[in-house]
């Protein structure tokens, strides 16, 4: 809808057989010459007299009516200055267009050339009310929806979907996938590719997150982890076999404090070629058969055996 006119400026219809009745010297300046119409306002204004606003019977604006003289002022400005005003322009038209298709290759830096081209040209066509010629978003945002719109409409089934009567939102949805890769593709990211895992390979992941880590019992290996764990154990029964409780209990319980001086030092079991003709080491013990052996009561006493050396 064009803009109302300005309500100072009286308004004057335009009859169904297309004709005008215009006041006394006034000539009519239709719309189509910016620089015309703009000026011809200015200087009428400027010389205290009326400027109307022409319109059709639809109340659609035609054009201004101004005086004779000042139209044909502002005709022999816009001649003299036509040049001048056009390098400008073309100037002013290159250097947004160079400073578009930057911010476009920064962006998206994996884009043919060819569509380049023809984002940069579609979007920046004068008068089009595309993207590309507003000024209310920062460069970075108009590239983005520039790029989006042309990937949407030329390399998608976007239009093809709207003149098939697929609703415009639902149509949009439809390609909203394809227009995400072109775009990561353009900008050069990979797209990262997840293998798809079976839900019983997902069920045995969730089971081992939960279930508690199955304690590693530790092999005692130096005199002072040996030293730290047998100061834990109970009262030993050699002072009761001493007592006249048996011979027998204690010669098992020196038995026992020889094999464990005999074996905690000798560390993790190795395999080389010669372990075939040796005579296996003894496991060290660990954790758990100390712990077992104070719950027994074959459990000797450390003050006793310490001395082994």
């Amino acid at each position: 809808m064009p803009s109302p006119p300005p309500t100072h400026e009286p308004i004057l219809t335009v009859s169904r057989s297309g004709k005008v009745t215009l006041p006394n010297e006034y000539a009519l300046v239709r719309k189509g010459n910016v620089y015309i119409t703009k000026n011809c306002r200015k200087l009428t204004q400027e010389a205290g007299q009326t400027v109307y606003t022409i319109q059709s019977a639809t109340k659609t604006s035609i054009g201004i009516a101004v005086p004779t003289s000042i139209y044909a002022q502002v005709q022999k400005l816009n001649d003299e200055t036509s040049a001048d005003r056009a390098a400008a322009v073309a100037k002013k038209d290159a250097t947004v267009k160079d400073a578009f298709e930057v911010e476009l290759l920064r962006l998206f830096p994996k884009t043919p050339i060819a569509n380049v081209d023809l984002i940069v040209r579609h979007t920046l066509k004068k008068r089009s009310g595309r993207v590309g010629r507003t000024t209310k978003l920062d460069l970075d945002k108009v590239v983005i929806l520039a790029v989006r719109a042309h990937i949407r409409h030329k390399l998608t089934e976007y239009d093809a979907l709207l003149r098939s009567g697929v609703d415009r939102e639902q149509a949009r949805k439809d390609v909203q996938r394809t227009i995400d890769d072109v775009a990561r593709e353009w900008r050069g990211v990979k797209k990262v590719v997840t293998k798809p895992q079976n839900k019983v390979v997902l069920k045995a992941k969730e089971v081992a997150k939960t279930k508690p880590k199955k304690m590693i019992p530790k092999v005692i290996t130096t005199k002072v982890e040996k030293k730290q764990v047998l100061k834990k154990t109970k009262p030993s029964t050699i002072n009761k076999a001493k007592r006249g409780q048996g011979v027998e209990l204690a010669s098992r319980a020196e038995e026992a404090a020889f094999k464990l001086a005999g074996t905690m030092l000798q560390g993790p079991r190795t395999t080389s070629a010669t372990s075939a003709t040796q005579p296996p080491r003894r496991r060290s013990l660990r954790i758990e058969e100390l712990q077992s052996a104070q719950a027994s009561e074959d459990i000797w006493d450390i003050d006793d055996l310490m001395d082994l050396d």
